[in-house]
């Protein structure tokens, strides 16, 4: 753990925004360990010249995103990493967080396509049933009236 009066930081941003991602960047390069501290709202708003709102709204997004820790006296820490998440689920528990933003469905919630055969739909009329005739068996089978 590092005490971060030590030397200045390169935290950058005019931004809540932009420098929770400067302050995120040091982390993901390894400048930031987990127990380092963040500068003091106060200080950090100096340097870069806001408003310490804006630093303090920086924070507030750090900690929300698990990246930093916030204790009233102690000043805010970067929080232990946590393992990435891969395609899927990223454990077991149905509390985590599921990395979606590669668009692949998690092959082990989807169905088995095997379990359903349909024949084809004929083409759609006007004042014909929506719902295919198979398709409406099958979802009250499974699930229910």
């Amino acid at each position: 753990m590092t005490e971060q009066g030590q030397g200045q930081l390169p935290i950058t941003g005019s931004t809540a925004a932009g420098i929770a991602e400067s302050v995120r960047g040091l982390v993901d390069r390894g400048v930031l360990t987990p127990g380092d501290r963040l500068p003091p709202v106060r200080t950090l708003a100096d340097t870069l010249g806001v408003n310490r709102n804006t630093v303090q709204a920086a924070y507030r997004n750090l900690v929300h995103a698990g990246i930093a820790v916030s204790r009233r006296g102690a000043g805010t820490t970067v929080a232990g990493v946590a393992e990435p998440a891969t395609e899927g689920a990223a454990s077991g528990n149905s509390s985590t967080v599921r990395d979606i933003g590669h668009g692949n469905p998690d092959a082990t919630l989807l169905p088995d396509a095997s379990s359903v055969r349909l024949a084809p739909a004929p083409p759609p009329l006007y004042g014909t049933a929506a719902t295919h005739p198979e398709l409406g068996r099958v979802a009250l089978r499974l699930l229910g009236p």
